[in-house]
């Protein structure tokens, strides 16, 4: 039974083409649609706001990216799943045409200075840093959001986040 104490039942199909029907789902609909969008809304002016990084794939770039999480997570692509005790840190990103080094900016213990080759997707204008010797990658998005994917001892971990440019 709906607001008005209409069930779907009680309406037979010649009413359910008549114009009072059609401005009531006309009506429902827009409801719905208005409260979905000031519900984006609201969230959208609670958050950060980003500019994004221009030109990704192919300027040169200083980037410092914060983790949003504060640990690693098993995986990431829904929420966190298999929060680990390994914390997260500030990544630090320098960029030229083919190599980028990736360091902690916070000189966290459990992450050194690595090298690695950069791989630049023009199309979609981000890019991938691929480190040396390890598999880990940092994909960065024009929109300045990055995912690092950290692999241990103990299996591969993932963090997310945002990265801005230094100058």
């Amino acid at each position: 039974m709906n607001a008005m104490g209409i069930t779907a039942r009680t309406i037979s199909r010649e009413n359910q083409d008549t114009l009072g029907f059609r401005v009531f789902q006309i009506a429902l609909i827009t409801l719905v649609g208005l409260v979905t969008l000031l519900s984006a809304s609201h969230s959208h002016a609670n958050s950060k706001v980003k500019t994004g990084i221009p030109d990704l794939a192919k300027a040169n770039h200083n980037l410092t990216c914060t983790p949003t999480l504060a640990h690693f997570c098993a995986n990431i692509h829904i929420g966190c799943a298999g929060r680990s005790a390994l914390e997260t840190w500030t990544l630090r990103i320098t960029t030229n045409d083919e190599q980028g080094v990736m360091s902690s900016v916070d000189k966290h213990p459990a992450e050194p200075a690595r090298s690695g080759e950069i791989v630049r997707d023009a199309k979609h204008n981000s890019l991938i840093l691929f480190l040396h010797p390890t598999k880990d990658y940092v994909r960065v998005l024009p929109t300045g959001r990055f995912n690092f994917r950290h692999y241990t001892k103990k299996g591969p971990l993932m963090t997310y986040g945002w990265c801005e440019v230094k100058q």
